[in-house]
C-alpha cells in the first residue's frame, strides 16, 4: 500500500506486533491502551479500549480536527494580512 501512495495505518495490540508491523505504517494505532507498555510507547495513537470501530471514531474526530486547523490558519493569515 505505501509503494502505491497511501498512507498506512497500522492497529494492533501491541503484544505481537509492536516492534514489527508497528514500524511499517506512517501511523500505529495501539488498542487498548492499559495493555501492553511498548505499544504504548511505540504508537502514534494510543486507544483506550479495544474495541476497534473506535479507529472509526479516530478518523472521523482527526478529520474535523484538522478542518478546525485549517479554518483558524485561514482566519490567522487574513487578519494579519489586512494590518
Amino acid at each position: 500500500m505505501k509503494a502505491k501512495g497511501y498512507r498506512v495505518a497500522v492497529i494492533g495490540d501491541g503484544v505481537n506486533d509492536a516492534a514489527g508491523a508497528g514500524g511499517r505504517g506512517d501511523i500505529g494505532i495501539a488498542m487498548g491502551a492499559a495493555g501492553s507498555e511498548v505499544a504504548i510507547h511505540s504508537a502514534t495513537i494510543a486507544l483506550m479500549n479495544n474495541d476497534l470501530r473506535a479507529a472509526a471514531v479516530l478518523v472521523k474526530l482527526s478529520r474535523s480536527t484538522r478542518a478546525v486547523i485549517n479554518q483558524n490558519f485561514m482566519f490567522a493569515s487574513c487578519s494579519s494580512s489586512s494590518d
